[in-house]
């Protein structure tokens, strides 16, 4: 006779993976930032909020890189548990 084990496969938990996901997109963001300071882009980027100056725009640019990053750590933690789920 034999036993038959299944993988156990721990489910991330959802504030962790929204602070992962919100902390890549800010990295991603400071490096991106940086490339549209270099070509003055900010300004443009301050106007979504009404304003032309690069600080500003550098703050609603970090904003939504933590937001985008943030939505891509929830889809690719669903992905991984779609996948996870579905392989057992």
């Amino acid at each position: 006779m034999s036993a038959t084990t299944f993988k156990q496969t721990k489910v991330p938990n959802a504030s962790k993976l929204v602070v992962s996901g919100a902390l890549a997109g800010l990295a991603g963001g400071i490096v991106f930032g940086m490339l549209m300071a270099m070509m003055g882009s900010l300004p443009m980027v301050a106007g979504l909020v009404g304003s032309q100056s690069a600080i500003v725009g550098f703050i609603v640019h970090m904003l939504i890189s933590a937001i985008i990053g943030t939505i891509y750590g929830l889809v690719a933690a669903f992905i991984f548990v779609t996948l996870a789920s579905k392989n057992k």
